[in-house]
């Protein structure tokens, strides 16, 4: 749906960008891979683009902000645990961003957050609906991380497609 241009926002506007939200392996490797392989990367209806943050401080996040709209954004929190304190902070900044112009409601979390971890019920409690959770292997290490439901932003650059080659060469 997303890269069909098929995915909306809770306003019923088109999601153009996806913003990442990680650190460690949720958030070096996608972003390496993604970068590496961007001759690869598909087109789409809306020019789909594909963001990273992993910084705490703030400074990375809130320059993305100022360049994107709610309405027309999509956060994936990437934590293994769901606890990453760093993943949290700037996922609350996130959803702060989103209730400015938005509101705070279930429709905007909905819409607007995906959630990859083992921690179904730390993603549940934080508001993320259950058919947005992509659920990963708590055997996985980070360094290893990007070739599981961590690597969504890599499909999301290059396609399905190309991702299954990806895992393809990988194997």
């Amino acid at each position: 749906q997303l890269q069909q241009g098929q995915y909306r926002g809770c306003t019923g506007e088109v999601i153009t960008d996806v913003v990442n939200i990680g650190v460690g392996g949720s958030d070096l490797g996608p972003l390496m891979v993604s970068r590496a392989l961007e001759d690869y990367r598909i087109t789409t209806p809306q020019n789909l683009q594909v963001h990273f943050v992993s910084s705490m401080d703030g400074s990375q996040l809130s320059q993305l902000l100022n360049e994107l709209r709610q309405e027309t954004t999509l956060f994936i929190i990437s934590s293994k645990s769901f606890t990453t304190v760093d993943t949290l902070y700037n996922a609350e900044t996130a959803k702060s961003w989103l209730d400015l112009k938005l509101g705070n409601h279930a429709r905007v979390n909905r819409c607007h957050f995906i959630g990859i971890s083992t921690n179904t019920e730390k993603m549940t409690a934080w508001g993320i609906s259950p058919e947005h959770q992509l659920g990963m292997w708590d055997w996985v290490g980070g360094r290893f991380s990007l070739w599981s439901t961590f690597g969504f932003p890599i499909a999301l650059t290059i396609g399905i497609q190309g991702f299954k080659q990806f895992l393809a060469g990988a194997h």
